[in-house]
C-alpha cells in the first residue's frame, strides 16, 4: 500500500491560513512489531490554530502532521527563537489534549529556501528543536519532505547528500527525545530507485 504523506504545496503555504487535508498514515509508531494498521491522520498546510486542531480531531484523526519550517525558528547556527518554539510546544500540547499525536516535518534552510543544508548544520537544528518540545509529546520527526523532488529539495535530488543528512539527524534527534521516532522524508510516488540509492549510501539504521 502506498500512502502519500505530503502535499505538493505544503512548503508554499506554511505561512498562510492552514487548510486540513485528510490523509491516511501507514503508521507503526505505537504498535507491536508484528502489527500492521492504517491509522487516520491529517496533514496541516500551515501553522494550526486551536480551531484547526478541533477540526482535525473531529475527523477521528489520531495523528496531525505539521511542517516545522526552519526559517520560522532559526536564523542560522541552530539557535532557536523562543517565541515560535513556544508556539509549536503549544501545538503539541493542544493536539495531545484532543487525543492526537504530533508528527513534525523538519525542513528548509534558515534563509527560507529549500537549499539542502550541511549534515552537521541540520543535525544541530533538529536536535535543538526536538529538545525544545515537550518530553515524549511528539510522535515522530520526519527529516525533510519529498527529498527526491527538485521543488522540495531546492537542487537536483542527491541520495548521497540526503543520506548524510539523515545519518547526522537521527542520533541528534534521538539524543534530544529518545521516545520519538525518526522518519525518512516521504518520497514522491513509488520512487524505488531513490530509496535503493539511500540504502546504497548507508541510510539503513538511520530512520525508524
Amino acid at each position: 500500500v502506498k500512502l502519500k504523506l505530503a502535499g505538493a504545496s505544503a512548503d508554499r503555504t506554511f505561512m498562510r491560513r492552514p487548510v486540513l487535508l485528510t490523509l491516511a498514515l501507514l503508521c507503526l509508531l505505537a504498535l507491536a512489531p508484528s502489527a500492521q494498521a492504517t491509522t487516520a491522520g491529517v496533514n496541516v498546510a500551515g501553522i494550526p490554530t486551536p480551531g484547526d486542531l478541533d477540526q482535525a480531531a473531529s475527523t477521528g484523526a489520531r495523528y496531525v502532521r505539521v511542517f516545522a519550517v526552519r526559517s520560522y525558528f532559526d536564523n542560522g547556527g541552530g539557535n532557536l527563537k523562543a517565541s515560535p518554539v513556544n508556539d509549536f510546544r503549544n501545538i503539541v500540547d493542544a493536539a495531545t489534549a484532543r487525543g492526537m499525536r504530533t508528527v513534525f516535518v523538519l525542513t528548509g534552510a534558515p534563509d527560507g529556501s529549500n537549499t539542502p543544508p550541511t549534515p552537521g548544520d541540520f543535525a544541530a537544528f533538529a536536535h535543538n528543536f526536538a529538545a525544545a518540545m515537550p518530553a515524549g509529546g511528539v510522535a515522530a520527526y520526519e527529516v525533510w519532505n519529498e527529498e527526491d523532488e527538485t521543488q522540495f529539495w531546492g537542487a537536483t535530488p542527491n541520495p548521497a547528500q540526503y543520506a548524510a543528512i539523515l545519518k547526522a539527524a537521527y542520533p541528534a534527534i534521538k539524543s534530544a527525545d529518545p521516545q520519538a521516532k525518526v522518519l525518512l522524508g516521504p518520497l514522491t510516488g513509488n520512487n524505488y530507485g531513490f530509496l535503493s540509492a539511500l540504502y546504497d549510501n548507508g541510510a539503513q539504521g538511520s530512520f525508524d
